[in-house]
């Protein structure tokens, strides 16, 4: 055999090593980045057996795989945000029922409260248009310019991702224009990595191209610390329900599961955790929050 055909063949033999080895290496990382459909199945039958139903094509086989994440807010958080979002200094701050009010010299007023709770209301505004009630479909341009109005003044606050740690995300959803003032209602959701963040959102106000008012749970803070944790998987969280849920005579309809983070605060303590978690959605559309780390429901 001449060299040239044998260093083909030597060739051939190296590529079939390399894709038998590839294909060893993506069949073990498919066993440990996913779940079994098959334990998927036997587990919604077991909870069958219960009066518990499953939805079993909307059970993810993608194992969770996400660090812890923290971070401090500290005794200058509410007044920084305040104004950042304001573009103006404080001209008085006063304590409110587990919050503080903060009145700027613009004549916007920021409050802060417990669990991330925050509200906007600028200058001269009274009131606004309730979601959900006598609204008509915003038009295209009017949705842009009022998406690009929250972005600007939320950006004005929101951390920017670093190397070292990510930034909490958000999303604008224009639900549309009020019949009678034209006012632009948005609704607003944070997430991390791609991950929403449970109970964690907002509604907001834009008129005359501003954003005029902002209402609900929202983190401005920036993360400055993560660490990794053996996380519960989709089987067991499954497992868990039978001992935390009794059907009784009516079935309950487990609709989905789907991967999130839920926010943990530190008694006493300015401290805060984004904590993987499990969202639970039943057929009438509640939700039930489970730490991925120990099984335990998220009340709050």
């Amino acid at each position: 055999m001449g060299w040239d055909k044998l260093k083909l063949v030597l060739i051939a033999v190296l590529i079939a090593a390399n894709g038998i080895l590839a294909f060893a290496v993506l069949s073990l990382y498919r066993q440990t980045s996913t779940v079994p459909a098959e334990s998927i199945r036997e587990v919604s039958a077991m909870l069958a057996e219960e009066n518990i139903l499953v939805n079993v094509d909307a059970i993810p086989t993608q194992r969770m795989d996400r660090p812890i994440y923290s971070g401090t807010l500290g005794d200058g958080y509410a007044a920084a945000v305040a104004e950042a979002l304001c573009e103006s200094a404080a001209a008085r701050t006063f304590s409110a029922p587990n919050g503080v009010v903060l009145s700027m010299e613009n004549g916007d007023r920021c409050v802060f409260s417990d669990r991330f709770g925050f509200r906007y209301e600028a200058a001269g505004v009274a009131s606004v248009p309730e979601a959900g009630s006598g609204l008509r479909a915003a038009g295209a341009s009017a949705a842009r310019r009022a998406r690009r109005a929250v972005e600007e003044f939320l950006d004005r606050a929101m951390p920017v991702a670093s190397a070292a740690q990510p930034a909490v995300g958000y999303d604008v959803t224009v639900l549309g224009a009020d019949e009678e003032s034209g006012v632009i209602l948005c609704s607003l959701t944070q997430s991390l990595r791609g991950a929403p963040l449970a109970r964690l959102g907002a509604t907001a106000a834009v008129a005359d191209g501003r954003l005029v008012h902002m209402e609900g749970a929202w983190c401005f803070a920036e993360i400055d610390g993560s660490t990794s944790s053996q996380l519960l998987d989709q089987i067991n969280i499954l497992y868990g329900v039978k001992t935390r849920i009794s059907a009784g005579k009516f079935p309950i309809w487990i609709e989905s599961l789907g991967a999130c983070y839920a926010a943990y605060f530190q008694p006493k303590d300015d401290r805060f955790y984004l904590i993987p978690a499990w969202d639970m959605v039943y057929g009438d559309g509640t939700h039930t929050f489970i730490n991925a780390i120990d099984g335990s429901l998220y009340t709050y």
